[in-house]
């Protein structure tokens, strides 16, 4: 079948307000990839809808961002399964700083006709000051029982030990921090086979980090 991947890096400046909409449609045998690097503007809204109507359709979403100073990010993402043995990967992996708080929500939906799909979802944020906020929220709405699903969410202070044996070894605490981020993202880029997205998602996420 056919695929396609959409990447997108945004990096507005922090005076806008950035409000987005996206949506997907898989036919049958044909595969979707997100791939979502947020890491400007001073309030995003985003959406993205991945809607998987034939059989043997799929989806991989991705979704990566920084959240610094008082940044404000509502991002949602659904993966919605009407075509039967159809497949989604949902993973969003944030930072948030300063002051910042994310709201990161996902959703599975498997519809009454979609037995045998597999449905997998994953939400993680990492906090950095104490003043950063993060709510981690996936969820599963199942219409058919012949499918199999997983979720999974985690919200986390930065590992105080791992901060302190990099600052042992000569690094200052902004450093360490940096270097912490920095392996907490890359296994996730490095899964991509397109290495110009993968090479253009570090050097962003890299450059929010200095």
């Amino acid at each position: 079948g056919s695929s396609i991947t959409f990447a997108s890096i945004q990096n507005l400046r922090d005076s806008v307000v950035q409000v987005q909409r996206r949506k997907g449609r898989a036919l049958r045998d044909a595969h979707i990839r997100w791939v979502d690097v947020c890491i400007g503007a001073k309030f995003t809204k985003a959406d993205l809808s991945t809607k998987l109507e034939g059989s043997g359709s799929s989806a991989d979403t991705t979704l990566l961002f920084i959240a610094n100073g008082n940044q404000r990010y509502d991002i949602y993402t659904e993966s919605l399964h009407e075509g039967n043995s159809s497949t989604s990967n949902i993973l969003t992996k944030g930072v948030v700083n300063g002051r910042a708080k994310a709201l990161s929500r996902g959703l599975v939906q498997i519809g009454e006709h979609a037995a045998g799909s597999n449905g997998y979802e994953k939400q993680d944020a990492l906090l950095l000051s104490s003043e950063a906020e993060a709510d981690a929220i996936p969820n599963l709405k199942i219409k058919n029982h012949d499918v199999r699903c997983t979720h999974g969410s985690t919200v986390g202070q930065i590992d105080k030990g791992k901060v302190f044996y990099l600052m042992s070894r000569g690094l200052s605490e902004e450093e360490a921090k940096t270097k912490i981020v920095e392996g907490y993202f890359i296994p996730v880029i490095g899964m991509f086979q397109d290495k110009t997205v993968a090479k253009q998602m570090q050097k962003a996420i890299l450059g929010a980090l200095a």
